[in-house]
């Protein structure tokens, strides 16, 4: 996760908070991590119940896996509330209405120029 500065809005840049997008994508985290921790315990109860190295080595790896869903879940959430806290960055690259820029915008040549101006104009923010 990238920190945004503070003080981005003087870069030109506009912060809009989105606290229903947040929520939802909190809430669908939170169940995602509700689900792989029960599905952790099933399988830790199954490691426990069996002899089978074999099958304990595969319960060994599904308990792995279903942590790296929970740790991915989690810090999800820390970003996502971290976006909320700080907003997000909008950036706007032209008019619609106005036919030259319109059709500039819709060139995949012009599109790749607008994504390295943005991604130039976001680092140099954050290296201040």
């Amino acid at each position: 996760m990238v920190d945004i500065p503070d003080n981005i809005e003087e870069y030109g840049f506009q912060l809009e908070k989105t606290p229903k997008d947040v929520e939802k994508t909190v809430l669908n985290n939170l169940n995602i991590l509700k689900a792989q921790a029960l599905k952790l315990m099933e399988t830790y109860e199954r490691y426990c119940e069996t002899e089978d190295v074999s099958l304990q080595e595969d319960l060994t790896e599904s308990m792995s896996s279903r942590l790296n869903h929970i740790v991915q879940a989690f810090k999800d959430i820390v970003a996502y509330i971290e976006i909320y806290e700080k907003g997000c960055v909008n950036e706007s690259s032209g008019f619609l209405s106005n036919q030259g820029e319109a059709e500039k915008l819709i060139t995949e040549q012009y599109q790749q120029k607008v994504a390295e101006s943005i991604c130039s104009g976001v680092m140099e923010a954050l290296k201040k």
